[in-house]
């Protein structure tokens, strides 16, 4: 049960091959792209905890962080965008399509900030007291 058979040709005489069948193949395909996660690096973790720029937009908004953090910005967009707080206290500078950087978050409060190239892009960053 669970298999069906196939036939192949083998020295002009017919064999039946047992073959697993399709459900099968796709649960064991399922049981291993669930357990892929778990084997990844630490930069698709950064990622997975990114600040990400995509279709013009900051995600996640609000962005959850305690002081001291450093919060890793992805620009996944095809064009360049630059993160800068409107208070001055960070920035990312401008950042290429499919570029990374970092930024650090030094003291509780709320950060609002924008993308300098395209003022519309707006965002916050609520960073709570270490250990909070």
């Amino acid at each position: 049960m669970g298999r069906s058979p196939r036939f192949a040709r083998a020295g002009g005489a017919r064999s039946v091959v047992a073959m697993p069948t399709r459900p099968l193949r796709l649960a064991v395909l399922a049981l291993a792209l669930i357990a892929m996660p778990s084997c990844g690096t630490s930069k698709d973790n950064d990622v997975a905890r990114a600040l990400t720029i995509q279709d013009f937009a900051f995600s996640p908004d609000p962005y959850p962080a305690q002081a001291g953090d450093k919060i890793t910005v992805v620009n996944l967009d095809a064009v360049d965008h630059a993160l800068a707080a409107d208070d001055g206290s960070l920035a990312t500078g401008r950042m290429k399509s499919r570029k990374r950087t970092t930024i650090t978050v030094d003291r509780p409060g709320t950060i609002s900030y924008h993308c300098e190239i395209h003022p519309s892009m707006r965002g916050v960053i609520r960073v709570a007291k270490s250990g909070a």
